[in-house]
């Protein structure tokens, strides 16, 4: 019965260092110099990457509109193979 008890205080007492331990641990790791909250720099740079990625796309798609009118543009302009060949009547 004694042993049992005395099980039971050492393994609550063994608990309570541990707790302790850890919140000594916790409280060093947070009162640290080198931890710096970066979330805004983060949040930033996700935003910039996208504005970029929709700057760029409308880019593209401007250039592809810009190709597509010149290859139309070529293809209205060439002449056709009736109008280029002379009949010998």
């Amino acid at each position: 019965m004694e042993d049992k008890q005395r099980k039971e205080e050492e393994k609550i007492e063994e608990d309570r260092l541990r707790h302790e331990k850890q919140n000594k641990l916790k409280e060093r790791v947070v009162n640290s110099g080198f931890l710096v909250d970066n979330t805004k720099a983060l949040e930033e740079q996700r935003k910039k990457k996208q504005e970029d990625f929709k700057k760029n796309l409308r880019e593209d798609k401007l250039k592809y509109e810009e190709d597509l009118q010149i290859r139309l543009q070529k293809v209205y302009n060439k002449p056709l193979m009736f109008e280029t060949c002379k009949i010998n009547t």
